[in-house]
């Protein structure tokens, strides 16, 4: 529950613009978003460029976020 709440509150920062967060939720979730990459791509390398595609669009799709409680899209914490 508390890193729920702190993510929420990551969520909220980095919709603000603070970069220190939006590099936080990138920290947090890119183990697994690397992880899901690699179950599908054809080399490490592919992995990490579909991940920060997938980052660069979530950071930029961020302000339309409605509830940030569902900021991690399945993915879950840490």
């Amino acid at each position: 529950m508390t890193e729920d709440v702190e993510e929420v509150g990551h969520v909220i920062r980095a919709q603000l613009g603070e970069h220190d967060a939006v590099e936080w939720l990138a920290v947090r979730h890119w183990p697994r978003l690397r992880s899901l990459a690699r179950l599908v791509s054809s080399s490490p390398e592919a992995a990490d460029d579909a991940v920060q595609v997938t980052l660069v669009r979530a950071w930029t799709e961020l302000p339309r976020l409605r509830q940030p409680s569902d900021s991690s899209l399945g993915c879950g914490g840490s």
